[in-house]
């Protein structure tokens, strides 16, 4: 007698795209090590503003321990990065290495959370394949941005819930305001998700982590207490932050084509009555909430549309798993043709990807706001020239006019320069500091300086120095460098009780 044995699966399709992520980052980070190359990739997230200050936040911390309670960067990003930064030495690829891992993180925690809600192996691949070629997810997955980060320990609380490990999950929920300050509305939904008689005991322990961290920020650098939720530096949203009404369109319009969004507005129709979806769909609609809320403040506030597409990123994963429920519903018994449907996505997603990225580099402000390969060279150049003068000259400060601070050419300087200096950005009566005229911002602690008195350091800026229009008050005033084709101008200067070396 034959027994015919049933042939064991060579291989689990979804764990294989996990793997088959790997060398893609690996090879996406190496490439866009150097900023000249990767202007060929993406000049829409990469090397932007956000990124190249938490890449100067990280790099200050080793010298600076003050960073760890920097309102912006944030105490977890901080924390995690610092380790990684000083550990690989790989300048800002150690922070793109961690956002890739914590990406695969994501993804694995996707796969799992499929299996929860009773999804077959190929819709699960599906949905890694949606959230990993969703062009802000991967392009978030490869840089030094906090959003990854913020979108793992979201995935990994839910995931929690899943297997009844309560504890776990509140702690993971606990740690998000540490990471991005929209982690404050997760405390809310999560004691909405936890069972009745573990609200009160677990609901203290929520926000503890949040309100230890803002009572040493009160304490020790005398901000306001809930500043730490929300810190606002200039009055008005940077230039490169807004949209006007034809851009929002256009970009909505490039992400729109990628089929994640049509998918999960089915998946939604089809799973809304399914209780297993509960731990998907409360967080899931509560933070799309959240986002589209924001955005109107950010009209009403700004005059114009949100550009900050990486906000996003961790609501990518709630919607691929419900594209990914849909196609199940809707392919439910044919498995033939859901490993074509399967096929077909594997050979298409990625080139939508590849146009979606394109399409954004498109844009205006994105244009505006890239260098071309000379000026980025030119950049690279008087950056290490600067670090090397400071250095030689046991200079440790930087002042920047405030509203330069996000500026396309000042911010690169910062990728060259050692950790060890302080940033100081001079800002005026500003809503959220009102000082008595213009004063140094300590970057690093987000608080003025008291007095100008005894300053010593480099100052760099877009236009001519101008005594009669000196931002800094009365300082002596030597210039250093000028590369007008920038431009750029970068000074020495000192208070006036002081001599000149």
């Amino acid at each position: 007698m034959f027994v015919k044995n049933n042939p064991k699966q060579a291989f689990n399709f979804p764990i294989l795209i996990i793997i088959s992520a790997v060398p893609i980052f690996g090879l996406a980070i190496w490439f866009i090590a150097d900023p000249v190359r990767a202007t060929r990739l993406d000049r829409y997230i990469l090397y932007h503003v956000d990124e190249l200050l938490r890449y100067g936040y990280i790099k200050m911390s080793f010298y600076n321990p003050w960073v760890f309670l920097n309102p912006y960067a944030k105490l977890g990003y901080v924390a995690v990065n610092s380790l990684f930064l000083h550990t690989l030495f790989l300048g800002i690829s150690s922070l793109r290495i961690v956002s890739s891992l914590f990406s695969l993180g994501v993804l694995f925690l996707i796969y799992k959370i499929t299996h929860k809600i009773k999804l077959s192996d190929t819709s699960s691949s599906l949905a890694l394949l949606l959230t990993l070629t969703f062009s802000v997810y991967f392009l978030a997955s490869i840089s030094a941005l906090v959003e990854i980060m913020f979108c793992f320990f979201l995935i990994y609380a839910v995931y929690l819930l899943y297997c009844k490990r309560y504890f776990l999950s509140t702690l993971m929920v606990s740690l998000l305001p540490l990471i991005r300050q929209e982690g404050v509305v997760f405390i809310l939904i999560w004691l909405l998700l936890l069972p009745r008689k573990l609200k009160i005991k677990y609901g203290l322990f929520l926000l503890l982590p949040f309100l230890i961290w803002s009572l040493l920020n009160k304490v020790l650098l005398g901000h306001p207490f809930f500043y730490t939720f929300f810190c606002n530096l200039p009055d008005q949203a940077p230039p490169n932050c807004v949209a006007s009404l034809f851009q929002f369109f256009h970009i909505a319009g490039v992400l729109c084509i990628h089929p994640i969004f049509i998918t999960c507005f089915i998946g939604l129709i089809v799973s809304y009555r399914k209780a297993e979806y509960r731990y998907l769909s409360i967080p899931f609609i509560s933070y799309v909430t959240v986002i589209i809320v924001a955005n109107i403040l950010h009209l009403i506030d700004a005059k114009a549309f949100s550009r900050e597409i990486r906000f996003l990123v961790p609501v990518i994963p709630f919607m691929a798993i419900y594209g990914a429920s849909a196609f199940e519903y809707l392919l439910n018994g044919r498995k033939i043709l859901k490993k074509y449907f399967l096929l077909f996505s594997v050979a298409m997603l990625p080139f939508i990807a590849i146009y979606q990225i394109g399409q954004l580099q498109r844009d205006l402000t994105v244009i505006g706001d890239s260098l071309n390969q000379d000026k980025e060279v030119l950049t690279k150049k008087v950056g290490y020239w600067l670090n090397d003068y400071m250095k030689t000259n046991k200079i440790k400060n930087i002042y920047v006019p405030g509203d330069l601070i996000p500026d396309k050419i000042i911010r690169r300087l910062w990728i060259y320069l050692q950790g060890s200096i302080d940033y100081y950005a001079i800002i005026g009566p500003m809503e959220s500091y009102k000082p008595k005229g213009f004063q140094p911002l300590d970057m690093a602690t987000y608080t003025i300086v008291p007095s100008v008195k005894g300053m010593r350091g480099v100052f760099i800026t877009k236009k001519q120095y101008d005594k009669n229009e000196n931002i800094l008050g009365e300082v002596d005033c030597v210039s250093l460098r000028t590369e007008a084709s920038l431009p750029l101008f970068i000074y020495f200067i000192r208070s006036p009780d002081k001599l000149l070396n």
